[in-house]
C-alpha cells in the first residue's frame, strides 16, 4: 500500500489533441481501474467460452483458453484463482453444467449422453461434477424438474 506509487492516467487535453497530460491518480481511482478491468477481462472470457463453446472440449487445457484469450497461461490462471476465487476446470466445469442443466430440463437425451454432449469424458464424473456444484445428482434435478412442470 504505497501512496507514492505513480500510476497516472494520461488523456488528450481539449485545447489541442497532441498534448498529453498526466495526472496522478489517488488509490480510490486505481481500485476503479482494476475493477473496471477485472469486469471487462471477466465478460471477454465468458464471451469466449461462450461463442466458441471452448468449454465443451472434453480435454480443453489452460494453455488452449490461453491462447484462445490471447494473454499468457500464468496470468489467465492467475486471474481466475485471484480474481474469480475460482481454478481452471471450476469455471469450465461451471459451464459445462449450466449446459448440461438446459439439456436435462429440454431434452430427452440420456444422462450419459448429455454427459458427452456438455464435454465430460464419462457419466461418473458428469455425475460429481455435477452433484458438486448444484447439490443434486443429474437425475434428481431432471426429477424435480418433471415433478415441478406437472405441478
Amino acid at each position: 500500500d504505497n501512496a507514492d506509487e505513480s500510476w497516472h492516467l494520461e488523456f488528450n487535453t481539449p485545447k489541442t489533441s497532441s498534448s498529453l497530460r498526466a495526472i496522478p491518480l489517488n488509490e480510490t481511482a486505481i481500485k476503479l481501474l482494476h475493477d473496471v478491468r477485472k469486469e471487462q477481462l471477466q465478460n471477454r472470457l465468458a464471451e469466449v467460452m461462450v461463442s466458441s463453446q471452448i468449454f465443451l472440449r472434453s480435454n480443453l487445457t489452460l494453455d488452449e483458453l490461453s491462447l484462445e484469450m490471447g494473454m499468457s497461461k500464468k496470468a489467465l490462471s492467475s486471474f481466475l484463482n485471484n480474481r474469480l476465487n475460482q481454478n481452471f476446470y471450476f469455471y469450465v466445469n461451471s459451464f459445462r453444467i449450466d449446459k448440461a442443466r438446459n439439456l436435462l430440463q429440454s431434452s430427452d437425451l440420456s444422462i450419459k449422453e448429455i454427459a458427452f454432449e456438455c464435454g465430460f469424458v464419462n457419466d461418473s464424473h458428469f455425475n460429481r461434477i455435477f452433484k458438486q456444484h448444484v447439490g443434486i445428482t443429474p437425475k434428481q434435478f431432471r426429477q424435480n424438474e418433471n415433478v415441478a412442470e406437472a405441478s
